[in-house]
């Protein structure tokens, strides 16, 4: 059943209004959780990892309580804007793994070989 529940003086006599206005009007009120719900989550996801990028997207996901793919966006947004460098990730079990064309932890980036070949 859906629609809104006015009570009047006698509790016995209460009334289920199914208007489209009703309607209509609970479901911009869930749009409007859904998008507080997320615009909170987003903040708690660019506080993480502006606190520690190295965290996986799936370790903040599971501390905060939504989807590795939400924090992957965000982190993937924040890099964009530069408020945020590619990192090397350190998983779980403590193994490190480069993100994008971030260096190993520990290596120099090789520079790039001319090849004599390409000169003739």
């Amino acid at each position: 059943m859906s629609g809104s529940v006015s009570n009047g003086t006698n509790p016995d006599s209460a009334t289920v209004s199914n208007s489209p206005e009703a309607e209509d009007s609970a479901a911009d009120a869930a749009e409007l959780e859904t998008l507080h719900r997320n615009s909170n989550r987003r903040q708690l996801i660019e506080a993480e990892l502006l606190r520690d990028p190295t965290r996986t997207n799936g370790a903040i996901g599971d501390h905060i309580g939504c989807s590795d793919e939400m924090v992957r966006k965000v982190r993937k947004e924040l890099e964009g804007a530069g408020r945020l460098q590619q990192v090397a990730v350190v998983r779980r079990d403590g193994s490190v793994y480069p993100t994008r064309d971030v260096p190993s932890v520990g290596h120099a980036p090789e520079p790039p070989v001319a090849n004599p070949d390409s000169e003739r």
